[in-house]
């Protein structure tokens, strides 16, 4: 301030300056002038720019309502900035979110788990769910999966056994494997028995070409040879459809022959279905029984010349007034009885070298799967169903059995007078009662599946089977179990036997 004050008002700037004329003096209050003067300008300048707003910049591009802590400012009313909050459509299934240009966007949830075996769907209020597919099609005979594409695999149960002679097919309900032996194809009424017509119907086929001319060359056969056939299951067809093999005979006593017939290895439904006609109700459950060793069966009951040969006399000393004469069969039999003769028997068979086999009575599944021979209707001819249950004939029965319905001289009749079943065993229906090995048991729950006789646990009575000359013809059926004391004997009573 001392300098402003020594320095005139009016003093000029550009008064020349001359050299030495002011000395230090003057040059310092120049200077200070100068300084004076920059500092005014700048002053004014600043104050200019700060209070005057510029005409070229845009409203909307002007700050409006700074907030107090600096940050960015409020954003106006309209501004497309702004978060809309009714974005929110209240659907757990949708992303939503605003976007400054589009507005609200609802972006459905992706639930898809990348599992084809899911049905993949979104609830509203819960969110993702992941259904497994439901691939049941209510079959027990198939197995049910997701094929690893989207779909479902529905897979049939294999149900082959590799027996060509056997029909195999599953039970939709149960998802059991059955396994039905097939009759030879031309054999019409399926009787295991080739006729002439049978024979000339494959012929037939061959010409019009439904079936190749070796099966009607081995139809052919079977009906020149014997007309009874049965099966080979190793063998391919035609050539599995083979004539029954000839019995083997065991000589007893005095050289009596007694013939056996061999019964291959099989499985079979042992017992009777609920639906089976005039069945009883220890002839079920209905199961499967695997035998899976051959075994040999007497071709004919013990007839009584055979019984006489080993054992000298009659049963008990009774008289055989129901029917007499070597081909006849021994009756009045107890099941104590057919052990002392079994025992005689095999002594006879080990001391004259004919063992070291020796013979048995069958079991109940043994006795049963040899009378059905591959069949599973009510007879092993057939389940006869156009007549009555008791002594009516309808042609067909009277040819395999001998029963009320053809007992015209009220007793037993000769060994193998009617035909006999598909193994070549005669009189499995009818003529004699028979008897086995097992006790009788009241039903088939937890009876041996291998078929074993059912010893244990014991019971009162011991089972007989195929029925007699006598009785209806519903006891003459492959399922008709019964059961008496072992000691009992009665004109209607019987046995034969295995090896």
């Amino acid at each position: 301030m001392k300098i402003f004050s020594e320095v005139p008002f009016n003093w000029r700037l550009d008064e020349k300056r001359v050299p030495g004329r002011l000395g230090g003096d003057a040059t310092m209050m120049r200077v200070g002038v100068m300084s004076f003067v920059f500092v005014f300008i700048c002053g004014m300048f600043s104050s200019a720019v700060v209070n005057e707003q510029p005409q070229d910049l845009p409203e909307s591009r002007m700050l409006q309502n700074p907030t107090d802590s600096g940050g960015p400012p409020a954003l106006s009313e309209g501004s497309s900035s702004a978060k809309d909050e009714s974005c929110d459509d209240d659907n757990v299934c949708t992303m939503d979110y605003y976007d400054p240009e589009l507005g609200c966007i609802h972006v459905p949830l992706d639930c898809n788990d990348y599992n084809p075996s899911t049905i993949d769907t979104c609830d509203p209020w819960i969110g993702c769910i992941n259904t497994p597919l439901n691939c049941d099609d209510g079959n027990a005979c198939t197995i049910d999966t997701t094929d690893g594409q989207g779909g479902c695999s529905n897979i049939p149960v294999d149900c082959d056994d590799g027996d060509p002679s056997t029909l195999d097919t599953c039970d939709p309900a149960t998802g059991d494997c059955i396994h039905t032996t097939l009759p030879h194809p031309a054999d019409i009424n399926e009787d295991f028995r080739m006729v002439l017509s049978e024979a000339i119907a494959y012929l037939a086929g061959w010409q019009q070409g439904g079936n190749p001319m070796a099966y009607a060359i081995r139809a052919a056969y079977l009906w020149q040879n014997g007309e009874r056939y049965t099966y080979n299951s190793s063998l391919e067809p035609p050539m599995c459809w083979t004539l029954p093999e000839p019995p083997k005979t065991l000589l007893l006593p005095g050289d009596v022959p007694l013939e056996l017939v061999r019964i291959p290895a099989g499985s079979f439904q042992m017992g009777s279905p609920d639906t089976e006609h005039n069945r009883y109700i220890n002839e079920g459950p209905i199961h499967t029984v695997t035998i899976a060793y051959d075994f040999y069966m007497s071709k004919y009951e013990v007839t009584q010349q055979q019984w006489l040969a080993v054992m000298g006399s009659s049963p008990g000393g009774y008289a055989w007034n129901y029917g007499q004469g070597d081909t006849y069969p021994a009756y009045y039999v107890s099941w104590d009885d057919a052990q002392a003769f079994i025992t005689a028997l095999n002594t006879h068979i080990t001391n004259t070298g004919q063992g070291p086999a020796t013979v048995r009575l069958p079991s109940e599944a043994e006795w049963e799967y040899a009378c059905r021979a591959g069949t599973q209707t009510r007879f092993y001819f057939g389940d006869l169903l156009s007549v009555g249950d008791e002594c009516e004939d309808d042609g067909i029965r009277s040819q395999y059995m001998w029963y009320c319905g053809n007992d015209d001289s009220y007793g037993s009749k000769p060994v193998g007078g009617k035909l006999p079943n598909a193994f070549g065993l005669h009189d499995m229906s009818g003529n004699l009662l028979e008897w086995c090995q097992d006790w009788l048991h009241s039903s088939y729950t937890d009876a041996p599946a291998d078929g074993s006789a059912w010893e244990s646990p014991t019971d009162s009575g011991r089972v007989i089977r195929g029925g007699y000359w006598y009785r209806y013809a519903q006891y003459c059926r492959s399922a008709f179990r019964y059961g008496i004391w072992p000691d009992d004997r009665y004109g209607s009573l019987g046995f034969r036997l295995v090896r």
